[in-house]
């Protein structure tokens, strides 16, 4: 009865482990396409393209975690994606140069 425990304890760590490491991969991978499709219309270093990745990665960190705890397309939603969005602009923004960033700006649409 014990080892049934222990299995069964064993089992749903691994799975909440593995649920976890999905996770992670969607974000990273959401994060590599954004950046490398960005870096196809703008043009930039790869300094740039690793911080920009790393600001892709946060944006859906945080996305995702607005998404667990909040009604899509409710007005809090949108309010809060919204704000994600600033954030993520204006990380971007540190990063390219004005002329860079103008045409960032020009190319982007909210997906919230």
């Amino acid at each position: 009865m014990k080892k049934i425990l222990l299995l069964s304890a064993f089992a749903f760590l691994f799975s909440f482990n593995l649920e976890a490491q999905n996770k992670t991969i969607e974000i990273n991978a959401a994060a590599s396409t954004n950046s490398k499709n960005l870096r196809k219309q703008i043009k930039f270093n790869k300094s740039q393209e690793h911080q920009i990745y790393e600001a892709f990665v946060n944006y859906e960190k945080r996305i995702l975690k607005l998404k667990e705890n909040s009604k899509p397309k409710s007005a809090s939603y949108n309010e809060e994606a919204k704000k994600i969005q600033a954030v993520l602009n204006n990380d971007i923004k540190q990063i390219l140069s004005e002329e860079q960033y103008s045409l960032y700006l020009s190319l982007i649409t909210p997906t919230y």
